[in-house]
């Protein structure tokens, strides 16, 4: 284990003493939600991380984009003192800990589908399903359009990586080729 995946493991595990009595699953997914736009936005994040921008600016940006999340406040708090500690790129592993740690208090299975294009309610819920069945836990699936994946889906949780993609298939057969 690397000393990044410590640091996210401890700021996860002091988060959740802190915060746990106050949020739910939808904080957790909203929380995901928007770590994930800003770790995949570099304009985002390099605003985030500028200097010459002030904290108060930079805290009306993260109170925008933690709004939808009802315990905002607490992601508000942990994202502020990620910026103070020039740690911010820690964030989407850190909410990967945390995922997995109220996940497994609250016998939940976080499940990101990454899909090539968008998917109904219902096709999210029919693979929702299947994960419920192999894991045997509750699931929580946000689906993801990655377009790298050509065509499929690909289904990751804490515990496991499954994926049925052309690109997958194009891997192998590149693999193949090549001795």
């Amino acid at each position: 284990m690397n000393a990044q995946t410590l640091i996210a493991r401890r700021y996860a595990i002091a988060f959740l003493k802190v915060f746990a009595t106050q949020i739910q699953n939808d904080d957790i997914i909203c929380s995901a939600n928007v770590a994930q736009f800003i770790t995949h936005n570099p304009t985002a994040l390099a605003l985030l991380n500028t200097r010459s921008i002030s904290e108060e600016i930079k805290t009306t940006i993260l109170k925008k984009l933690f709004a939808v999340c009802s315990t905002s406040g607490a992601w508000i708090t942990l994202v502020t003192l990620l910026m103070r500690d020039r740690r911010l790129f820690l964030l989407r592993s850190i909410i990967t800990h945390i995922q997995r740690y109220y996940g497994t208090y609250v016998g939940i299975e976080y499940c990101t589908i990454l899909s090539a294009v968008p998917l109904s309610e219902q096709e999210t819920e029919i693979l929702g399903a299947v994960v419920a069945s192999v894991t045997g836990k509750k699931v929580a699936a946000t689906v993801v359009i990655e377009p790298n994946l050509i065509a499929g889906i690909a289904l990751q949780g804490n515990t496991f990586f499954w994926e049925h993609s052309v690109r997958r298939q194009l891997l192998g057969l590149k693999k193949a080729t090549y001795f």
